[in-house]
């Protein structure tokens, strides 16, 4: 193993066998899959119509589309229901009612990436003569839904590993089915097995840790995506054997793809998925669009799939904006229950963003709300040091769902907010004192010998490509935590891309690239006002461009200190 990679393996306390031990898949799947699977055999040779209704996030998406694509395959007479983006998390029984207005002959309901919790909803869909099998992967309540069927990791005493995705349930669910109820379970596995690539964008954008099954998964759906982005897409499209459905699933993939080309390189990564796809997608119930807009990229004639594209792009440029108007605001007006609650008037949608970039800057849990009819409803994000279903809910006056570092919450009352604040104080304060020093980098790049290597750029870039084994990185196996330190006077600085981003070009050929931070020295940048020395963590990456190839390291300054802007110009 490379040195660098050996030091990083050693400061998280990773042993010989751990990497191992992460990469194996050895789970058995959830509880009830068969028990679902016979049903859905008898709803198959019965025609029976089907309607499938998911969560409008990412995950839940991406259970629509391989429980549409998977089950038309498979032959079933399914209908592919819109869940109604302006209402909070899960089903509500007026949801059903739409979904009986419109599909009067579906009398079974499934599930993907919600229903667990939904006890209005389904009670509705049972009190109309409907069966209901839910697959969902979120923490279920004491009280079980009235379901005919659950097929949920998060149970207790469940086998299947805890941590997968909606997509990824519902994905075992039509495989199991392909396996042991058909005729052809080699062919219809195949099929199926090829859906898990839209089952690993769920993994990514939900953030599950990238362990044990996940990991193939990610690899797998990563393999698929590059196979894909390298293909024309009418080639492709005659090349994948199966019903129409199936097929324009992966014609909408293609799209997607292309549509990040410039983003993509030479290189697709887990990233892709999680800094431009997701929040692409997710940008619809981020503003309160149409989720039939998001379906159509995977499932509407070519041109109307590309032109869903395209909404959905500059859906999200606008989501980017909102945010960044929210943030501004909230940092120019005082809020009495910083840094743990805020509350704002925006879209409710934005709550979840503007929380994670609160979380990220404070470090401690932030939730972000709005003040409805009745009560506060929002979202909150945790950083992994404290679990936050875990520790702050089932108080009384404030209530969340969802996962540990991302839920949904609602809160009662005006009083309810400060006995938060209040709770959240004490409990933060005495559970941050328990925790353990901070972890220090797995790498120090320094240029003042006092690092783990100094700009070596054969050793960095031999470091970069033993890296490569290691993918993907997430939770769970974080990617590398690069600190970067050099004299601020010994480093060439400039501006591009215009005057929005920043660089400092070191001595030793690496390039210190930050983006969107040229606001701070407002046209100038006087080395001789910054810091004597520059610290950035970040990234170690390669990036070629116009056929020339160089080691850059991607971060964010930690400026701008007093005094740092000036009139004075250097370049």
């Amino acid at each position: 193993m490379n040195r660098l990679l050996s030091l990083m393996f050693k400061r998280r306390g990773y042993d010989a066998d751990y990497y191992e031990s992460i990469c194996q898949c050895n789970h058995p799947d959830p509880a009830h899959i068969d028990e679902m699977c016979a049903l859905l055999k008898k709803y198959h040779d019965d025609g029976t119509q089907i309607a499938l209704l998911t969560d409008f996030d990412m995950d839940g998406l991406m259970s629509g589309v391989v429980g549409y694509a998977g089950m038309k395959e498979l032959g079933f007479n399914v209908v592919l229901a819109y869940p109604d983006v302006t209402t909070s998390y899960g089903i509500n029984a007026a949801e059903i009612d739409s979904i009986k207005k419109q599909y009067p002959e579906a009398s079974v309901l499934v599930t993907g990436d919600v229903g667990v919790t939904a006890y209005d909803g389904i009670a509705r869909a049972r009190e109309l003569g409907m069966d209901v099998l839910v697959t969902d992967h979120h923490v279920p309540k004491e009280k079980r839904v009235d379901a005919n069927v659950i097929v949920d990791p998060q149970y207790e005493d469940d086998p299947a590993y805890e941590g997968i995705c909606g997509a990824h349930v519902l994905y075992l669910v039509l495989r199991h089915y392909a396996r042991h109820y058909t005729s052809d379970p080699e062919f219809t596995c195949s099929q199926i097995d090829r859906l898990r690539v839209f089952a690993g964008f769920g993994t990514i954008s939900d953030r599950m840790p990238v362990l044990y099954e996940n990991r193939q998964l990610i690899k797998d759906a990563l393999a698929i995506c590059r196979t894909i982005y390298n293909i024309g897409i009418t080639d492709h499209f005659e090349s994948i054997p199966g019903c129409e459905m199936y097929r324009r699933a992966f014609i909408g993939l293609h799209i997607v793809l292309t549509a990040f080309a410039s983003k993509i390189g030479n290189t697709l990564y887990e990233d892709f998925i999680e800094f431009y796809a997701a929040p692409t997608f997710n940008s619809v119930k981020r503003l309160n669009g149409s989720v039939e807009t998001a379906y159509s990229v995977f499932f509407s004639s070519l041109d109307d799939a590309r032109k869903s594209m395209n909404v959905l792009m500059k859906m999200n440029k606008e989501r980017k904006e909102c945010v960044e108007r929210a943030y501004s605001h909230i940092h120019s007006t005082h809020s009495p229950y910083e840094p743990f609650l805020y509350v704002v008037d925006t879209t409710p949608g934005l709550c979840g963003l503007l929380a994670q970039k609160l979380c990220e800057e404070s470090g401690y849990p932030t939730v972000v709300v709005i003040k409805k009819d009745q009560g506060y409803e929002g979202s909150g994000r945790s950083p992994e040091w404290y679990p936050f279903l875990k520790y702050a809910n089932g108080q009384p006056g404030w209530e969340a769902a969802g996962h540990e570092g991302a839920f949904g919450i609602s809160f009662k009352d005006d009083s309810a907010l400060e006995a938060y604040v209040s709770y959240m104080t004490k409990d933060v304060e005495e559970k941050k004192a328990s925790l353990e020093v901070s972890p220090q980098p797995d790498l120090i790049i320094s240029s003042l010998d006092d690092g783990d290597v100094g700009i070596d750029l054969d050793m960095l870039i031999d470091y970069l490509a033993e890296l490569e084994e290691y993918h993907p990185f997430g939770p769970g196996f974080e990617k590398p935590r690069i600190v970067l330190r050099f004299n601020s006077m010994q480093a060439r600085w400039s501006f591009f891309g215009g005057q929005k981003h920043v660089q400092a070009k070191l001595h030793g050929g690496l390039d210190l690239k930050s983006f969107n931070q040229g606001d701070y020295f407002n046209g100038c940048i006087n080395p001789g006002l910054l810091p004597e020395v520059t610290e950035v963590e970040g990234d170690l990456v390669l990036n070629t461009f116009k056929g020339i190839t160089t080691l850059q390291f991607i971060g964010k300054l930690p400026y701008p200190p007093k005094g740092v802007i000036e009139i004075h110009s250097y370049d």
